[in-house]
């Protein structure tokens, strides 16, 4: 991770110091999507940007369901040897339950979930951790190295 320091300003004769530490988020390494469900075998497809995922995403837009979902399996890993995977359904865009192809906002969906309601013990520690800096804003979910918006 990179730190970035604000500057120290001065009015007249007074110093102020501001030292505050703003860590930038670790950039991703590498997005794995494989599509479980459709006419093909699965065969997983390797990104190296959430750009690029979701821009494979979209232009499958078509082949998902109208009604129901396909299922897409997700690995990410962050420059800093953490990761995270899971599952998510895809819906054709005129489909009612069809929110979007973002993998960034899946992802904070995701762990926003996790860190609700489901049971540390049941998830593990790791997925807790790795869970939790995604949405304290420490591992990139989008190819500038901000945050996605914290709106679920």
């Amino acid at each position: 991770m990179s730190d970035l320091i604000t500057a120290n300003h001065s009015i007249g004769d007074k110093k102020l110091l501001n030292a505050q530490t703003i860590t930038a988020p670790a950039p991703v390494e590498s997005i794995e999507l494989t599509r479980l469900d459709g006419s093909a075998a699965p065969t997983p497809q390797h990104f190296p940007s959430f750009a690029q995922a979701t821009e494979w995403l979209g232009s499958k837009a078509d082949t998902f369901p109208r009604n129901g979902y396909d299922r897409v399996e997700f690995r990410v890993q962050w420059d800093d040897g953490a990761y995270c995977s899971g599952r998510f359904n895809a819906r054709h865009p005129e489909n009612p339950l069809f929110i979007d192809f973002d993998i960034g906002r899946q992802i904070r969906r995701q762990a926003t979930f996790l860190l609700n309601a489901v049971s540390y013990h049941f998830a593990g520690q790791r997925r807790f951790e790795t869970a939790k800096r995604i949405l304290d804003g420490e591992l990139a979910l989008s190819d500038h190295g901000l945050s996605v918006d914290h709106a679920a």
